[in-house]
């Protein structure tokens, strides 16, 4: 467990992977959410009150929606329309199911905008950035 600098304040976070040719190392957000790669000069000693905490952040896969054809990811398109309809939001996730690779919770991701409730998962797919895969 350590401390990164983002936006001017600091985040606990988790070393995931070392990368000794470039001194830098993949983090993972314990509270906030999400992955980073960073110098390792940029982490600092977390206290040790600050360990015994439980992690604030879950992470979760959208359910019924996948990566488009022939590719492994989403693109950066996707991913930067995921954060436009999520940041700053009050949203609800419904477990639906759990990944039988990872164990992670699928979640069915609910945003309100304006007077409409809009299921997030289906809204990339109907902008063609995923496909709409149909659950068991």
């Amino acid at each position: 467990m350590t401390n990164c600098q983002m936006e001017g304040a600091w985040w606990r976070a988790q070393v995931i992977t070392f990368y000794k040719e470039t001194n830098e190392v993949e983090i993972r957000y314990v509270d906030y959410g999400g992955y980073d790669r960073v110098k390792i000069d940029s982490l600092r000693q977390i206290r040790s009150d600050f360990v015994t905490l439980p992690f604030q952040g879950a992470e979760v896969l959208l359910d019924n929606i996948a990566p488009l054809p022939g590719e492994d990811r989403f693109s950066a398109e996707a991913t930067s329309a995921l954060e436009e309809m999520t940041r700053g939001a009050a949203l609800l996730a419904q477990v639906s199911n759990y990944d039988n690779n990872t164990g992670l919770p699928l979640v069915q991701l609910w945003n309100m905008v304006g007077d409409e409730v809009i299921l997030v998962n289906r809204s990339l797919a109907e902008r063609g950035l995923g496909v709409w895969v149909d659950g068991f």
